[in-house]
Order: C-alpha cells, then structure tokens, then sequence
C-alpha cells in the first residue's frame, strides 16, 4: 500500500513579481529525478539569476 502525495511548494530564487514561474516536480527517491535536480540548482538557476534576475521566480 503506498501513502498519498503531499505537495508542498518551494520559492528557492527569484522574485515574487517575475513575469515568469519554473516548477519542478521530483521525486525524492527517482536518480532521474536527482540527476535533473542537480542541473537545475547548478546550472540554471545562477544563470538565470545572472542573465534574468526579474524574469522568472
């Protein structure tokens, strides 16, 4: 039997006005999800935060 999904949302960077919103949705046990998870934090968001800084939350 598996328990029902909790969601819980995140702000990690950027600005509550961004025009723009990136949400991930991972599973904390899935490498895919790790793997993803580890592009995203060290790759795209300091670019974004340097390129766009108002651009996207």
């Amino acid at each position: 039997m598996s328990l029902p999904p909790q969601y819980s949302g995140h702000r990690i960077a950027g600005s509550p006005g961004a025009r723009h919103t990136l949400e991930l949705y991972l599973d904390y046990v899935c490498p895919f999800s790790a793997k993803l998870w580890n592009q995203v934090f060290n790759h795209v968001l300091p670019w974004l935060a340097q390129e766009h800084p108002d651009l996207v939350q």
